[in-house]
């Protein structure tokens, strides 16, 4: 592949990653977080592959889309697990992908009230903001084990909730406490943003990341 292909698949993956996983997060849930998650990284992986210079898709991002969610599809079908019940129809999976919804689903992490504050800004951080782990740990401190450790102690606190509102009436039933949480993870996205040298880049500002923050922040 091409140094230019390889890098469009890059950049479609800091700007892609969360809208994807949000829509498929919606579409399947909480309880198949882990097949999401691998689907996604195949997506990606297959991307490299199949986009050449001069046959990348208009529409990348439904090609993503709908390469993950057969993915998922196919995982849950060898778990011999039922699938009839989450499939959603061609128009409802147009919708979700038109609309963000990133912060919907900030909103819905934040009411598991089993899962710790510092757990669920992790997994946002991953998940939502598309960050690899090495950058989680630059950014908070925190040791990779200990992020790793994290996620997968949020994904088996998601298998075992209850009580947790449909995804579609979380605006009806978050708390102010969910709603400063979200605002807490936007608020740190921003700042990790703002100060974000790499050594690819010159600057210090990743002005993308800060943008994604805005953005969501003002929604």
């Amino acid at each position: 592949m091409g140094n230019n292909a390889a890098s469009i698949v890059e950049s479609s993956y800091r700007a892609l990653y969360g809208k994807l996983f949000a829509a498929l997060f919606k579409q399947f849930g909480a309880q198949h977080v882990t097949q999401i998650e691998d689907a996604l990284q195949n997506a990606f992986h297959k991307s490299l592959k199949s986009w050449k210079p001069n046959r990348i898709p208009e529409n990348k991002e439904g090609w993503l889309f709908i390469v993950a969610r057969n993915d998922v599809l196919n995982q849950i079908k060898r778990q011999h697990r039922p699938i009839a019940p989450i499939i959603s129809t061609h128009e409802a999976e147009a919708q979700d992908l038109r609309e963000d919804l990133r912060l919907k689903t900030l909103l819905y992490i934040a009411t598991y009230r089993t899962v710790p504050a510092k757990t669920k800004v992790v997994f946002a951080l991953k998940n939502i903001f598309g960050l690899h782990v090495k950058e989680i740990s630059e950014c908070t401190l925190l040791s990779q084990e200990a992020i790793y450790k994290s996620i997968s102690r949020a994904k088996k606190d998601f298998l075992s909730a209850t009580g947790v509102p449909p995804f579609d009436t979380i605006f009806e039933d978050i708390s102010e406490a969910g709603i400063a949480l979200v605002e807490e993870i936007i608020y740190a996205v921003f700042n990790m943003g703002f100060d974000s040298f790499t050594e690819k880049s010159e600057s210090l500002v990743n002005e993308d990341l800060c943008l994604e923050a805005l953005a969501l922040g003002k929604m």
